[in-house]
């Protein structure tokens, strides 16, 4: 085998509640783009995907994989800096035991932005691809190069490698990205059966979010006919004709054509496959609504971030805060006639306090009749983003502060306390309180069963694992009536000083 493709698990994950059931499970699809990329070239490789992070057994699988495989090349994924400790036990425990073999590190939306300190920190780690790694990655297999021989690689643009005495080196000259996106080979995936199908209907994002990374990527977005060949393939794949899928893009933005295109094929191929992507307020309507749901939509990730004005205006998530969320009043309204479920993706910005909380909280409040869910989170401020250089002045006016520890360090990542009113800890609690508060557990599970759990788990499944788990790590109440519970304990707590609060943590 030319190269084998890891996915580095996270160690920690994100939310406690993101790998509680022993069904959790998600596609990268980023390494099986470039597996399947490199196959058009020759070369050929596989996906070990370990999913959930257990130090010995996860290294001891992985060493089994590569003396079972015998791969020319390594090539770790990271793309989470949860992610980043494990990728540095692994590129280690690699190199003890197979010291030949050249190890390449990526992940677009990590470890190529912390590539110079990524070198440093793992000094068994070769070469770092520094943004997406489909050219890159030909280049590198074309060279030949070896872990003895580095400086070959001199002229592979958008690298980072080993120079002299073994000091990193950037080729920060951009490499030609792909331009067209092409349909993933599950069978490069080790098992892909106990993951849940997704398709890459797009990447890139053209708007400017202070928090977000995408906007650094190009724009690319597949045809209908394109999207539709694909389905079919992986209802073969998965000997199901009435699949969950997950599109996944940063920003789902099909014309009216396009999913009237798309709604017209899925009927003709007698595809019953259902799907969901994640888009924004500005870009839904009623009647595109109508179309999404022709066309299979059945769940939407909705960006809304706040309902409060200022905290909208403070992200750059909109010009017009008082127009968005009546637009996004707008839109829950039709979603709920449309029988489309709208996840509402919840961020607690830098600056926020109870009087911003209280806000969103009667902006969801006052849309309770509808069908929605809710995922709630604190700013996490991750490397290559514009926070990094533009957050400071708006925490001081509010008294926040950034969260500076040793784990925090390890993962490259830096976590904020909004303001003097509440830490990041107290946010991540009240953003599993906000959680409990507007959705119960089938609410949750209807959404998660799509692009989060393996396929075929059933409620019942769900059901029965939610009594081996410790219940409070998840942002959902068992019913309407502890739903209820939820949600008049949180409104007590934001309408209430902070001095009143005591012990609601």
């Amino acid at each position: 085998m030319d190269i084998g493709f890891i996915s580095v698990p996270p160690i920690e994950t994100k939310k406690k509640h993101d790998k509680i059931f022993p069904f959790s499970s998600s596609i990268n699809y980023g390494v099986l783009s470039l597996a399947t990329h490199l196959k058009e070239y020759g070369f050929s490789s596989k996906v070990l995907d370990p999913g959930i992070w257990k130090e010995r057994l996860t290294i001891e699988l992985v060493l089994e994989w590569i003396r079972k495989n015998k791969p020319k090349y390594l090539a770790l994924s990271c793309i989470s800096g949860f992610s980043y400790p494990g990728f540095k036990i692994l590129s280690r425990e690699i190199r003890k035991v197979y010291p030949e073999i050249p190890i390449i590190g990526g992940g677009k939306d990590h470890l190529a932005l912390i590539a110079y300190r990524a070198l440093s920190e793992c000094p068994e780690v070769d070469v770092i691809v520094q943004g997406e790694g489909e050219v890159p990655l030909v280049a590198l297999l074309k060279s030949g190069f070896s872990n003895s021989h580095l400086n070959s690689l001199e002229g592979i643009k958008h690298i980072a490698f080993r120079g002299q005495k073994g000091k990193p080196v950037l080729n920060k000259e951009k490499s030609p990205t792909i331009e067209k996106l092409k349909p993933l080979d599950f069978n490069l995936y080790e098992n892909f059966r106990n993951h849940p199908p997704c398709i890459e209907v797009g990447r890139g994002c053209p708007f400017k979010c202070s928090f977000c990374s995408n906007d650094r990527n190009v724009i690319l977005k597949k045809s209908p006919a394109e999207i539709i060949r694909e389905a079919k393939s992986l209802s073969e794949l998965y000997s199901s004709n009435d699949l969950f899928l997950y599109f996944q893009t940063p920003m789902f933005s099909m014309s009216d054509e396009e999913l009237k295109t798309l709604a017209a094929f899925r009927n003709e191929n007698e595809l019953d496959f259902n799907w969901r992507a994640q888009t924004r307020v500005d870009y839904l309507s009623r009647d595109k609504l109508k179309l999404i749901y022709q066309a299979g939509g059945r769940v939407l990730d909705l960006g809304l971030e706040s309902g409060s004005e200022e905290m909208l205006a403070a992200m750059n998530k909109t010009k017009s805060p008082v127009e968005y969320l009546s637009k996004a009043s707008e839109i829950l309204n039709a979603a709920d006639q449309e029988q489309i479920t709208l996840k509402i993706n919840l961020l607690f910005y830098a600056g926020e306090r109870r009087s911003t909380l209280l806000e969103t909280f009667k902006f969801l409040e006052a849309h309770t009749d509808l069908s929605w869910t809710l995922s709630a989170y604190p700013l996490l401020i991750y490397p290559g983003t514009s926070l990094e250089k533009t957050i400071d002045p708006l925490l001081k006016a509010h008294g926040g502060t950034k969260v500076t520890s040793q784990d925090w360090n390890e993962r490259v990542l830096v976590p904020v306390n909004p303001s003097s009113e509440f830490s990041y800890e107290e946010m991540q609690q009240l953003g599993i309180l906000f959680g409990k508060s507007f959705q119960t557990s089938k609410m949750y599970f209807q959404e998660r069963r799509y692009g989060h759990y393996r396929p075929n788990v059933s409620f019942q499944d769900f059901l029965e694992h939610l009594q081996m788990i410790d219940f409070e790590l998840l942002p959902c109440s068992r019913d309407k009536q502890e739903m209820l519970f939820h949600r008049s304990t949180l409104k007590s707590i934001l309408e209430k000083k902070y001095e009143d609060s005591v012990n609601w943590s």
